[in-house]
């Protein structure tokens, strides 16, 4: 896994398979004195995943404005975004940590509505209709674990895939505030 950049090439190093950065943001934080959380004060080791998608919405990357092709274009379109969520939903489903969430699951209409949704936040020519986040995970018991677990399947494909660096941090950017949504447990 690669770690993402923010601009200062100090700021990330790799250790034993482990990320440590100067300042990193508890994404798991619950915290809600204002305070700031112990992570932002010292260096502590985190996660790698949990550190990509947190540099990638420090940065802001996402909401950068660019003239010329949308992500959705860059991507490759509706069948490169298909194909991505088809391995995505397979990997997942025969994984020992996420397949329990699989099990009861129609995957012909989840990969459908999961790269529905991933195309139209990518500027595609495509209206999400699905239930919203919070309503369609609710009482699944997902876990941070689970939802990280889908992040290192979902980057691994992406770089597979050829997916360049540029267009995996907008769409992790695109997707991180979801985990407020679909972590219920």
């Amino acid at each position: 896994m690669h770690p993402v950049s923010t601009g200062n090439p100090a700021a990330l190093r790799q250790t034993r398979g482990q990320v440590t950065a100067p300042v990193a943001v508890n994404l798991s934080s619950n915290d809600r004195s204002g305070h700031a959380p112990a992570a932002m004060t010292h260096s502590r080791k985190r996660h790698p995943v949990r550190l990509m998608l947190a540099a990638v919405a420090m940065t802001g990357i996402f909401a950068t404005a660019h003239a010329g092709p949308t992500l959705f274009e860059r991507l490759g379109g509706r069948d490169a975004v298909g194909r991505i969520v088809d391995e995505l939903i397979e990997t997942s489903r025969v994984d020992p940590v996420s397949a329990h969430l699989f099990v009861k699951v129609n995957h012909k209409r989840l990969k459908q509505k999961i790269a529905e949704q991933i195309c139209a936040l990518a500027g595609g020519p495509v209206t999400f209709e699905g239930d919203d986040m919070k309503t369609t995970h609710a009482g699944l018991g997902i876990t941070e674990e689970d939802f990280y677990r889908l992040v290192e399947h979902l980057v691994a494909i992406l770089d597979r895939s050829g997916v360049g660096t540029r267009e995996k941090n907008e769409l992790l950017g695109l997707l991180a505030p979801l985990k407020r949504d679909v972590v219920t447990k």
